[in-house]
């Protein structure tokens, strides 16, 4: 337990400082440890070598900015520490499969070879399906946020209870389920605007916002991930994390570019309000929809 503590810390530590010296040598030292007891614990913990988690992680990032933001392959470079261009396409060519200047042109994401930070969701059980989205008008406020393609997750479970919380107070009365939607509004230089809906059908709300919005789903084909366990002590940002690094890389799905990826909580059927300072201990089920491109995906 104490050396997933370590890990853990030092994988939050990572992630703040992709563009920095992550050498074996400077990240053991952070850890407190020599470098070969370092090395031992952090692969027993992740599954990678170090120096093979940092360039997933840089490569992965570069290729968040590859689709989102209109950067050269000679400053991806250079800001994920790759001693040249060159260098940098046969290192992303090898790990993805592709070259950058492919990845980027690719009508849909595919997310193989994509790794997120490594994060622990070990206390739910998953299913999956292919689906389409209920026919619901949805109503709710939509949040803006600016991020980078290295840090675009990190602030998002604060932002999370940050938007969720005055939402919850507008319901009349405790919904079946309530619903978010996310996604990328637009990009300049080396940062892009990310979007975050927090919703419910209109009738479960107690009053309308002049900067409310209202959301009808996208028609297109949807995989969805059903998740059912205790969920009190799980940050949801684990649960994203765990459908791009393991679920959808295995099923080899191509993620369709034209639509939000869909949160669906279903609360608790004997429960009539919320806890204020814990929402989550309501939540029976989150069904996690991602649009995908059947065609590509052979469902």
């Amino acid at each position: 337990m104490f050396n997933e503590c370590v890990v853990d810390e030092i994988l939050n530590w990572i992630e703040n400082n992709l563009e920095s010296d992550l050498s074996l040598e400077a990240v053991a030292g952070k850890a407190g440890y020599s470098k070969w007891h370092f090395q031992r614990i952090f692969k027993q913990q992740t599954g990678y070598t170090l120096a093979n988690y940092v360039r997933a992680r840089r490569l992965s990032c570069a290729a968040i900015a590859l689709r989102l933001l209109p950067l050269n392959l000679m400053h991806l470079s250079m800001k994920y520490r790759f001693d040249s261009q060159q260098t940098f396409c046969r290192a992303f060519k090898q790990h993805f499969g592709i070259t950058p200047s492919g990845y980027r042109k690719k009508s849909g994401w595919q997310p193989g070879g994509f790794v997120l930070p490594k994060r622990y969701a070990g206390k739910l059980h998953s299913s999956v399906e292919m689906t389409t989205l209920p026919e619901k008008v949805l109503t709710g406020t939509s949040n803006v946020y600016q991020a980078a393609s290295d840090t675009w997750n990190m602030n998002l479970p604060k932002l999370r209870k940050y938007y969720w919380q005055p939402f919850l107070q507008r319901l009349t009365a405790l919904p079946e389920a309530v619903y978010a939607i996310h996604g990328v509004s637009k990009s300049a230089g080396d940062t892009f605007s990310m979007y975050y809906a927090t919703l419910a059908e209109a009738h479960c709300l107690k009053n309308t916002m002049p900067q409310d919005i209202v959301y009808t789903p996208g028609h297109a084909h949807y995989l969805k991930i059903i998740f059912t366990g205790d969920f009190s002590d799980i940050d949801f940002q684990d649960i994203t994390y765990d459908i791009y690094n393991n679920i959808l890389p295995e099923l080899n799905i191509i993620r369709h570019p034209e639509h939000p990826d869909t949160e669906e909580y279903i609360f608790q059927e004997n429960i009539t309000e919320l806890n204020p300072e814990n929402p989550k201990l309501a939540v029976r089920v989150i069904n996690y929809y991602i649009p995908v491109m059947t065609d590509a995906a052979g469902w």
